[in-house]
């Protein structure tokens, strides 16, 4: 099995987390202009509380419709973590040469999943996209309908940005992999360098290319990984009781994705122990 380092999906799902949290401002704020209204609807004999209850009818329907939107982004967020944490758990059961590194910070946000060995070093980009994944026109499409962000620019300046991590002292290119986790994907060649590939497919993806990183390279790239992860992990207050962003264990899958979890756990129950 290969050595994973972090927890795939977890900043996805504390964004979502966030989400929610953000939605008790305009709940309380329903909840008190309700009782403003209530309150005053007797009283509507006075300029100032006329204006009280009109404001409070009026305002209601923005609280609920702000919590409604707010729901709605923290259910993809939460999504986009389901779609890493199944990627990372395929990762998980790469050759032991393989190293994978879960969740590392980006200027536009986070690399989802970084792997070095043999074969090379793949920055992969999780999607949690559902239906049919198509190439129209140079632009990918979902269902025959263009897909609104540029995702494969995104990879690219992912690949681009590890690349300048990794500082490689030989020629080394960083391969930028797009999984869409949910998805049937019917793209046989590269876009712009960047492969577009199914849930099922990657494992070949990274394991299919010839050797092309000695054992040496492989571990210079994976501590300098490392120390940037470190450097991320000391930002973000991620760090666990050893000082540092060590290896997950290997053994026990519900700490992290280093192992398939049982089978017999539902989705919705084990997204608790998914993300400490």
């Amino acid at each position: 099995m290969a050595r994973v380092y972090g927890r795939a999906g977890r900043s996805a799902f504390r964004q979502g987390n966030q989400l929610l949290l953000r939605t008790i401002l305009p709940l309380a704020a329903a909840g008190l202009l309700t009782y403003a209204f209530f309150r005053t609807r007797g009283l509507l004999y006075s300029g100032w509380e006329t204006a009280i209850g009109v404001a409070a009818l009026g305002t209601i329907p923005w609280c609920v419709k702000e919590t409604i939107n707010l729901e709605r982004a923290a259910r993809r967020y939460y999504g986009g973590a389901d779609g890493e944490y199944d990627v990372g758990a395929v990762l998980a059961q790469l050759p032991d040469e393989f190293h994978v590194f879960h969740g590392l910070g980006f200027y536009a946000g986070d690399v989802d999943h970084v792997v070095i060995g043999p074969t090379g070093v793949f920055v992969v980009e999780t999607k949690n996209h559902t239906g049919t994944i198509a190439l129209r026109d140079g632009r990918l499409c979902r269902n025959g309908t263009p897909l609104q962000q540029d995702f494969i620019h995104q990879a690219i300046a992912e690949a681009m940005y590890v690349k300048g991590k990794l500082r490689p002292g030989i020629p080394c290119h960083v391969r930028p992999v797009i999984v869409f986790a949910r998805a049937q994907v019917r793209i046989r060649t590269a876009v712009e360098g960047v492969q577009v590939v199914p849930l099922g497919a990657l494992t070949d993806i990274i394991t299919g290319r010839s050797t092309s990183l000695t054992c040496n390279d492989v571990q210079i790239y994976v501590e300098r990984l490392t120390q940037t992860a470190n450097k991320i992990a000391r930002r973000e207050r991620f760090m666990d009781e050893s000082g540092g962003f060590r290896r997950a264990p290997l053994s026990t899958a519900p700490t992290g994705n280093a192992g398939i979890e049982p089978a017999e756990l539902s989705r919705a129950g084990r997204r608790a122990s998914r993300y400490p």
